[in-house]
């Protein structure tokens, strides 16, 4: 990133991120679009994440709705403090094992595990900003437009002008096995 040209000088417009989509979900966001998806109230949901600013606050709409969540104890998490990759080999393993995959953010984890699961199981990447519908109707537009994502692999698109702008290789690997995809297609 150092080496592109502006990289350091570059502004960052906060609300115009959000407003495109890139920034995460809130808890209170992902209770929505969770509910738009109609997902039942009673499923257990496994919370991978650094401590949430004003928790008891931010985590009470999704708390209020689903109110199966897990979340690591600080004594649980103790042994692995000094053990960063652990804890993140921890939760990859959950999130690939999960009949269920939602990343609030596109990072590095989310894009992995879509690459890891392929097409095997439901995967969404929810990166969008939303505007607060009707349930019914917001509810339509969120699986509308997650209708053809449903984590199956595809060819990588390539942006050589905007190389940051191109598909993850690590959430498209059919393109480092041609052999084994040309098999599978």
């Amino acid at each position: 990133r150092y080496s592109q040209d502006g990289w350091r000088h570059k502004p960052i417009a906060s609300n115009k991120k959000r407003k495109h989509g890139l920034c995460l979900l809130t808890p209170e966001e992902t209770a929505l679009v969770l509910q738009a998806l109609d997902i039942d109230k009673n499923i257990t949901i496994y919370i991978a994440a650094e401590e949430i600013y004003n928790k008891e606050k931010r985590m009470a709409d999704l708390v209020a709705t689903y109110p199966n969540l897990t979340i690591l104890n600080p004594e649980e998490v103790e042994p692995f403090m000094e053990h960063a990759d652990q804890m993140a080999a921890m939760d990859y393993i959950v999130a690939i094992e999960s009949d269920f995959f939602m990343s609030t953010f596109v990072g590095n984890m989310a894009v992995a595990v879509q690459g890891h699961r392929g097409d095997s199981l439901l995967t969404l990447l929810l990166t969008m900003k939303f505007a607060l519908f009707h349930h019914d109707e917001f509810s339509l537009l969120v699986k509308k437009i997650h209708e053809d994502r449903t984590g199956k692999r595809a060819k990588r698109k390539e942006n050589p002008d905007h190389a940051r702008q191109e598909d993850s290789f690590y959430s498209n690997p059919q393109d480092c096995l041609p052999t084994f995809a040309s098999t599978i297609n």
